[in-house]
């Protein structure tokens, strides 16, 4: 086995990584106010290095015993298999939330639609 088996890995994740700054950063502009515009990047760089970066090193250090010096001894199947339960789980609350969040903000659209054009009809 050797170390070329993780360059997919790193690929994904260096395009993940670039997709979820521009999205993270430009949903955090869109729903905090104007006046906090100036701290999206440190917010991002927060909840993006920080934030992962811990959370990695929690599942590195509890899964500790699956990784041994030879690279074909560890346990990483074992990990990686870890890391794909994990990852289904964020993946559904994800899905719960955000059909939460649209379906809220739909709502919300809709009275500030319906309200606007009530205001429109009586100043015509």
């Amino acid at each position: 086995m050797s170390t070329f088996w993780l360059a997919p890995q790193f690929c994904l994740l260096g395009l993940m990584r670039g997709l979820i700054q521009d999205g993270l950063e430009e949903f955090m502009t869109d729903q905090l106010p104007d006046s906090w515009e100036n701290f999206v990047p440190a917010m991002n760089g927060f909840v993006i290095d920080g934030i992962g970066s811990f959370l990695g090193i929690v599942c590195i250090y509890g899964n500790r015993s699956l990784f041994a010096n030879p690279l074909n001894r560890s346990g990483l199947d074992k990990y990686y298999q870890r890391l794909t339960i994990f990852s289904f789980v964020n993946l559904c609350y994800y899905w719960f939330i955000s059909t939460l969040y649209t379906r809220s903000s739909n709502t919300h659209a809709g009275k500030v639609c319906n309200e606007s054009q009530s205001t429109i009809a009586n100043v015509v």
